[in-house]
């Protein structure tokens, strides 16, 4: 008999060598929990603390920001459940597609016996939202038409890991300049803000992006009067080399 092709990989799969080896030390010896006082309990905290600023630093949270879960379904009710309870009485309106997992319609069901609003969109044949079964105008067309309209660089988050979907940590980094209580109020100007905000930018980015960011901004300062426009995405950090 030929052994199935399996085809489940987005249910489960086999863990990856290096995260086997890496957790292999924590399921034989060091299985303390970290929430106990004792000596394996605090070697396991000290270890989740760091892998928490790891993940933090990698995807550019701070560590503040990191849930660790047991699996996707825990995840998704706490995301959906913890923000619903969070926002209180103000906003109680959720969208969901109609061919959601198991792990998003039964918290989005639960909410809808607690009192919110639940719209459950139609997709065509591929899954796809199907937009004419919203009204024009409302707050959900306009959701939709957003996400169709961006719809390539959205997907660029999904073709591209070196591409963060957020700039939450290049923003925190420059938070400290800004005074009063509006984020654009810089010392100076509002321009002077921008500029600066631009520069920032570009050299937290190479900075994530493993690249020394002074020496990223000097070359490509060099390069760019004389970079061909079709080839400007050379000099993007995620796309950076330096010249020989």
């Amino acid at each position: 008999m030929t052994d199935p092709i399996y085809l489940d990989h987005n249910a489960t799969t086999p863990v990856a060598p290096e995260v086997l080896d890496a957790m292999l030390p924590w399921l034989r010896g060091e299985y303390g929990n970290p929430s106990s006082t004792h000596p394996y309990g605090q070697r396991a905290a000290q270890a989740m603390a760091a892998a928490r600023g790891r993940v933090a630093e990698l995807i550019g949270a701070s560590e503040r920001e990191i849930v660790f879960t047991g699996c996707a379904t825990e995840a998704n009710n706490l995301a959906l459940l913890g923000v619903a309870h969070a926002l209180g009485a103000g906003k109680r309106h959720l969208v969901v597609s109609a061919v959601e997992h198991p792990a998003v319609m039964a918290p989005a069901l639960v909410l809808r016996d607690q009192g919110w609003a639940l719209t459950v969109l139609p997709v065509d044949a591929f899954g796809r939202i199907s937009r004419t079964r919203v009204p024009d105008g409302s707050a959900i067309a306009k959701a939709i038409d957003y996400s169709l309209n961006h719809w390539v660089w959205l997907g660029r988050y999904l073709l591209d890991g070196d591409v963060p979907i957020d700039n939450n940590h290049v923003e925190n980094r420059i938070r400290p300049w800004a005074l009063g209580r509006r984020n654009w109020l810089f010392i100076g100007s509002q321009l002077a803000g921008e500029r600066a905000a631009v520069v920032m930018s570009l050299l937290q980015s190479a900075k994530l992006n493993g690249h020394e960011p002074w020496a990223y901004l000097k070359d490509v300062l060099t390069r760019l009067p004389a970079q061909l426009n079709s080839r400007i995405e050379e000099l993007l950090p995620h796309k950076w080399q330096p010249v020989g």
